[in-house]
């Protein structure tokens, strides 16, 4: 302080970084077909390549058929179709989604047992 030549100012100062946000997320495939029990992974693209926050957010729209962990890795349950939603969000709220359709069917096996057991049932 000017007054008292003893006395000391603290200034605190912070810097930040400044916030590169989310522009676009693209997803490797826009759809797939697996049999049930297979499983496939789910690879995304955010960009811009230097977006502050690069997270991503992946959900099944049925669990029951497709299931699909944090990292995009899915498993193929049961027969049918279900949408993968890939979603980046930034520090500003701003959304980028992509989807991926999955589509799970019987193997070749599974078929095989179909048609036998469905065979044996009508004699």
């Amino acid at each position: 302080s000017k007054s008292d030549p003893t006395k000391k100012e603290v200034i605190t100062v912070t810097v930040k970084k400044p916030v590169i946000d989310v522009e676009d997320i693209i997803v490797d495939k826009n759809e797939i077909t697996l049999d049930e029990g297979k499983t496939d992974k789910i690879t995304v693209t955010v960009t811009p390549d230097n977006a502050t926050d690069k997270g991503v957010e992946f959900k099944s729209n049925d669990e029951n058929i497709v299931k699909v962990d944090e990292n995009g890795n899915i498993t193929a349950k049961k027969t049918g179709t279900a949408t993968i939603t890939c979603r980046a969000m930034d520090e500003n709220g701003y959304c980028a989604t992509d989807t991926c359709t999955v589509k799970v069917k019987y193997s070749i096996l599974q078929w095989i047992i179909n048609i036998l057991l469905l065979g044996f049932l009508w004699y």
